[in-house]
């Protein structure tokens, strides 16, 4: 029983090594949530006309000290939100797998959104981010750390 035991913790301790050579996370929060309405209300509104191309790129970045403060921007997303976004760091490649999900039933509604989302402490260098939303490229920008 005692050898079975410590198999399972040399395989254990194996594959956690091998599992943390490949990528490192980041520490990430979602800061803002932001409604804009409804594609409806927007258009009614005349706030939107899909024959211009948007002002805003959807993903854009900036440098704060050592954090990253990434904006996504006009996104399609359920209007009670309960974001979250996990952070990859594979060399200089930031993944960001962004999600809006929510747990309230009675919330059945989609709205055009902003979301800013924080990669606090992030080591100086050049980086390129790629942003995923249910697993679709959502946009890409590159940054530099001091």
């Amino acid at each position: 029983m005692y050898r079975n035991v410590s198999l399972f913790f040399a395989v254990s301790l194996l594959a956690a090594c091998f599992e943390s050579t490949g990528s490192t996370g980041l520490s990430a929060d979602v800061l803002d949530a932001e409604c804009m309405g409804s594609a409806y209300e927007r258009s009614a509104l005349y706030l939107d006309d899909t024959a211009e191309p948007a002002d805003d790129p959807v993903v854009s970045a900036e440098v704060v000290g050592a954090d990253i403060l990434l904006y996504l921007n006009g996104i399609t997303a359920n209007c009670c939100p309960s974001p979250n976004a996990e952070v990859t760091l594979e060399g200089s490649e930031i993944t960001v797998d962004f999600v809006d999900v929510t747990n309230n039933e009675m919330c059945d509604c989609e709205c055009i959104s902003n979301f800013t989302v924080e990669i606090a402490s992030v080591d100086p260098g050049a980086y390129d981010i790629t942003v995923y939303y249910y697993g679709s490229v959502l946009g890409e920008a590159a940054v530099e750390v001091p």
